[in-house]
């Protein structure tokens, strides 16, 4: 996979994985009879299968949420044993923030954008709310906080996944400038037509930019990423390398599937 040629001279020991769909790539059942929770991986998960693209000493953690809720009395419990044996860092969002962010901004916001998806006319569809704005933010300042409390920003790299965190670049480049991050979006990326309609827009983009590599699809996305930071952030750039400021970052194609 070109993916894991281009990162391995970047890693020094471990890869942090924030998770496409933010959701750790387990499955979680309760037993009846003893109460206790019992995981399981689930091999169908993209982010086990792009490992392969690694080299076999780099080892992978992954963070996100997990698809059921854990009582807050187990989530220490359940923390432990997730990073023990399958090397996964539980996020535990809030969950009313969990639904805000998720199936308000991320389904009902984002998704319909990146789609080409807007309403007809003003008087249907789901207009902007800033409250599952909120939320959303919110919740990239969750997996901010989890990433710094286990990884080395000097040695470490840290690979974020979809349109879910695209925030969450700005909150760990606020705490260590340093930090090595990649970004890769499973989505497409609109036009600036439709993409300026967002009145976050600005902030997404800057969110971003504070990546060292953002990963799209096609050419055509990453072109409609590259013509938005122009147009909308005065940004200059040329053929696959983009300045924000003082920010250098690559922008590539990679070829994977959604």
């Amino acid at each position: 996979m070109v993916m894991g040629a281009v990162m391995q001279t970047q890693i020094a020991h471990r890869l942090y994985a924030c998770n496409k769909n933010h959701v750790l790539p387990l499955q979680a059942q309760k037993d009846p009879g003893t109460g206790k929770w019992r995981f399981s991986l689930d091999e169908d998960s993209i982010l086990l299968q792009s490992k392969d693209g690694f080299s076999p000493e780099t080892e992978g953690i992954y963070v996100g949420s997990l698809k059921v809720e854990i009582d807050p009395n187990e989530q220490e419990e359940v923390a432990q044993r997730l990073l023990d044996d399958f090397n996964c860092v539980p996020t535990f969002l809030p969950l009313d923030i969990q639904k805000k962010f998720y199936y308000g901004f991320c389904k009902q916001q984002l998704w319909p954008l990146f789609h080409y998806m807007l309403p007809m006319c003003t008087d249907h569809g789901d207009r902007f709310d800033r409250q599952l704005w909120q939320a959303y933010v919110s919740a990239n300042k969750v997996f901010a906080d989890k990433v710094m409390e286990i990884a080395n920003p000097e040695d470490d790299f840290i690979w974020i996944h979809d349109y879910h965190l695209m925030v969450l670049p700005t909150f760990l480049r606020k705490r260590y400038n340093r930090v090595k991050l990649g970004f890769f979006l499973h989505s497409p990326f609109p036009s600036s037509e439709i993409y300026r309609t967002l009145p976050v827009r600005d902030e997404i983009l800057k969110g971003l930019l504070n990546s060292d590599l953002i990963g799209f699809h096609t050419f055509d996305y990453a072109r409609h990423f590259l013509s938005c930071c122009g147009r909308m952030l005065g940004l200059d750039y040329e053929s696959k390398r983009g300045t924000l400021d003082w920010i250098t970052l690559a922008v590539q194609i990679y070829k994977i599937s959604q």
